[in-house]
């Protein structure tokens, strides 16, 4: 789908989630709303990448300071079924940015889900789902129709949604939806390292408990790999409901999550502060096709809907990680 044919259904999905805000103060996020903590991180981009994958943030060896957020799609309860969120925020990575008028920052932003694929490519499936959830009256009640009456889209829904992890360190993570990477295609996954194996989750808030007593004792890492697309027809860009790892995409490590045990504190400003964009990022990571497209008004509306109305002003992006907790006031959207 071309940038002009999409414009249309963009714009109405980007004023579906701007109304969508609930009123009150503070504002919350339209999606992933509910965090379970935003630990620091090391983004350690390892020594042995092949050639043909040195772009980018992965062009050579080295390690940045980064923030991780762990979080819910929608859910309040952490017990019940839910799509869940890995966002991070890579510190420190010069290189002009994606982002009009942010070109500048120095973040590199990836966006993940615990769910290989995503459940639409199609853009007009795409408007009735965010009428379904995001918006009012009859037009909420024509979306979840018209989702009624398309059961291969309702399923593909049902299982985005369907995880029940016990911890955010045991859950794979995966982008769904393809980038650039110099003139290749590539989908992004993180792989937790030797989880460790918990019964059910405890209580609304036993995910962020989980992880808090996990990093109070000892670390969690993760392998930051690439699925790395092969076969256009069989991998293909605009159809984000295709697992690429069983269609026969080359997985490659490239780089090391390492989250080091610490002190984390549910309450401080960097999880509820922090926005992050697939879009907040250098251009051998372009974004690519309609849900990409999709993403950039939408992540930079609402987050700034929402900083306006929490009194957040944007300040320069710093490399030093502790910038973001001494007030988080960055849109680094």
């Amino acid at each position: 789908m071309s940038r002009t044919a999409s414009a249309e259904p963009i714009e109405h999905i980007t004023e579906l989630n701007v109304a969508s805000q609930p009123a009150g103060h503070p504002a919350v996020r339209g999606q992933h709303p509910k965090h379970h903590g935003c630990p620091k991180a090391v983004f350690r981009v390892r020594s042995d990448v092949p050639t043909e994958l040195r772009h980018g943030i992965f062009a050579q060896e080295g390690e940045y300071q980064a923030y991780v957020r762990f979080s819910n799609g929608r859910a309040a309860d952490d017990r019940k079924a839910d799509a869940h969120g890995m966002a991070i925020k890579v510190l420190g990575v010069t290189g002009q940015k994606l982002i009009d008028g942010r070109e500048h920052e120095t973040a590199q932003d990836f966006v993940l889900v615990d769910s290989e694929t995503f459940f639409t490519g199609d853009a007009a499936d795409y408007v009735r789902v965010n009428w379904a959830t995001m918006g009012k009256g009859i037009q909420k009640l024509t979306g979840w129709l018209s989702i009624l009456l398309r059961p291969a889209l309702l399923l593909r829904i049902l299982q985005f949604v369907s995880k029940r992890p016990r911890s955010p360190f045991e859950a794979r993570y995966f982008s769904t939806v393809p980038f650039a990477l110099g003139p290749l295609v590539v989908k992004y996954v993180a792989l937790p390292r030797n989880p460790i194996i918990l019964g059910p989750t405890q209580g609304r808030d036993g995910l962020a408990e989980s992880l808090r007593t996990r990093l109070g004792s000892c670390g969690i890492s993760f392998a930051f790999a690439l699925d790395i697309q092969t076969d256009p027809v069989a991998q293909p860009v605009e159809n984000p409901t295709i697992a690429w790892s069983t269609a026969g995409a080359n997985r490659v490590v490239v780089a090391d999550i390492i989250l080091p045990r610490q002190p984390l504190d549910p309450s401080a400003p960097a999880a509820e502060n922090l926005q992050f964009s697939p879009w907040h990022a250098l251009s051998h990571h372009m974004p690519i096709g309609f849900i990409n497209e999709a993403r950039k008004p939408v992540y930079r509306e609402m987050a700034k809907a929402r900083h306006t109305r929490n009194g957040i002003m944007p300040i320069e992006t710093s490399d030093a990680p502790d910038s973001y907790t001494r007030a988080s006031q960055e849109d680094a959207s």
